[in-house]
């Protein structure tokens, strides 16, 4: 039994990426042959993953009894594991893409595959729109690079947010932001710092002299950014992108939560979110999370804890632990995954 991962050729770092090879990671670790596969030149891929072998696509020969595991929205991608009988599975990183790629004439339930998902979102859509329970693989954060920080130079706010994720609304957002922020002549100094084109061990030190991130990315299957905010100390504020409910509470009662069934977690609100799309919702939100922090309200100390202890719930070790001790396990007694 071999595990075979295609992996998008990508120049730089990509989120979706780093939770795939994490996956070949631990599959490596549980002792199995595992395998990054790519079409063309390899793309980027970080440091720890150095050791997990690179195959080229026509290079595979896959068997029957091999896992071919390919990301949601990369349909050309299963015909390997399909031609070949393998265990063909999708594993869908974010609900939006399952059905975009998909041709107009085929559907999912005519193909011999099976689906992970990577929040209880996400498979809760698979299930809702196929009829199909799926095991969930969370992702995870490294700990020890997004550390928690209470204490901020509280001089001046900076609000961090990431450009790339839906920029036209990230700047509608600032803009209206900023002009309210002039007519209440508010003169504490707000800086809004752009995360992009940055490593990750980069992204962290941005995190940990931000007090607030603005999270505009959606649609999301479970986003790594806002937890990695949470970890260092961040208030979150912004858009969930439908999967970000795997862990993302309202600190506001009575604010818009998602019509799905949220599932029970250990933590409460753990930041101010908005419905996609709703950018007055999101400015509001983050007019009230400043004036929370000139006031030093004491309500900023309880979110950021809850948010620690969310971040924490997602760390890699946790990660590692609910794969090696609940997956491994089902997928070596050949239970359904």
């Amino acid at each position: 039994m071999k595990f075979y991962f295609f992996i998008p050729s990508l120049r730089r770092v990509s989120g979706g990426v780093i939770v795939l090879y994490r996956l070949a990671y631990f599959f490596k670790q549980a002792g199995y042959e595992v395998y990054a596969v790519h079409r063309g030149a390899r793309g980027w891929r970080p440091w720890w993953a150095k050791d997990i072998l690179s195959v080229v696509w026509d290079r595979v020969k896959l068997h029957k009894k091999d896992f071919w595991i390919v990301p949601e929205g990369w349909f050309n991608a299963l015909l390997p594991g399909l031609q070949s009988n393998a265990k063909t599975i999708v594993y869908c990183q974010n609900w939006a893409y399952l059905f975009s790629a998909l041709p107009s004439n085929c559907k999912w339930q005519d193909l011999d595959v099976d689906f992970w998902a990577v929040s209880q979102p996400v498979a809760w859509f698979i299930e809702h729109t196929l009829g199909i329970k799926t095991p969930i693989l969370r992702p995870g954060i490294d700990l020890n690079l997004f550390n928690f920080n209470f204490k901020k130079n509280q001089k001046e706010i900076n609000i961090c947010y990431m450009p790339r994720k839906n920029s036209a609304l990230a700047r509608q957002v600032i803009q209206i932001f900023n002009q309210i922020i002039q007519k209440k002549g508010i003169s504490h100094k707000i800086n809004f710092l752009k995360i992009e084109n940055l490593s990750q061990e980069d992204v962290a030190k941005v995190f940990a002299k931000a007090h607030i991130f603005l999270n505009t990315g959606f649609p999301e299957g479970c986003p790594l950014p806002p937890l990695e905010a949470m970890a260092s100390g961040c208030l979150v504020v912004g858009f969930t992108g439908f999967g970000g409910w795997d862990y993302m509470r309202q600190i506001i009662p009575d604010k818009y939560i998602p019509s799905f069934p949220l599932r029970s977690v250990a933590w409460q609100g753990n930041g101010f979110f908005s419905a996609d799309g709703d950018v007055m919702d999101v400015v509001l939100n983050l007019e009230l999370a400043v004036q929370w922090i000139l006031e030093k309200d004491q309500k900023v100390n309880k979110v950021l804890e809850n948010a620690y202890k969310t971040a924490c719930a997602y760390s890699l070790d946790i990660q590692k632990e609910s794969f090696l001790n609940n997956f491994i396990k089902k997928l070596i007694s050949n239970d359904s995954v």
